[in-house]
């Protein structure tokens, strides 16, 4: 398993003249594969996450900006075949709240707008009212 994660690596490799510029590139490029996207142990889904970080206010929630406009790129450099699996997800999963800040990974809006007059019947209660 570890020389196969080894011939991975290497394959997707992006090489530039600037030995630095090259380490910084891939740490990055690495990075982001492995912790902006993967798969449910329980589903096999697909998902992106903004932080799988247990020391990040959001860990393991969906944010399309961070996802499409950050993540992205970066997935497409490395794999361009998971790049499209991302996509596709994004256009089907988390399309219905699209425009939302913050989704569960199963594309629920994480943080519900609740508008006045439309909390639920005894939400209020417990507070005291002046």
């Amino acid at each position: 398993m570890l020389e196969e994660t080894v011939v991975w690596l290497e394959k997707k490799t992006v090489r530039v003249k600037d030995d630095h510029l090259e380490r910084v590139l891939n740490e990055n490029l690495f990075f982001n594969y492995f912790f902006a996207q993967g798969d449910c142990l329980d589903t096999d889904d697909l998902v992106l996450v903004t932080s799988r970080s247990p020391y990040y206010y959001v860990s393991a929630a969906f944010w399309a900006r961070d996802s499409f406009l950050w993540s992205f790129p970066a997935l497409l450099l490395v794999d361009k075949n998971r790049a499209r699996q991302a996509l596709l997800v994004g256009l089907t999963r988390y399309l219905r709240h699209i425009g939302e800040h913050a989704l569960y990974l199963n594309g629920t809006v994480l943080y519900p707008v609740l508008l006045p007059g439309a909390f639920p019947r005894g939400w209020l209660s417990p507070f005291p009212l002046s």
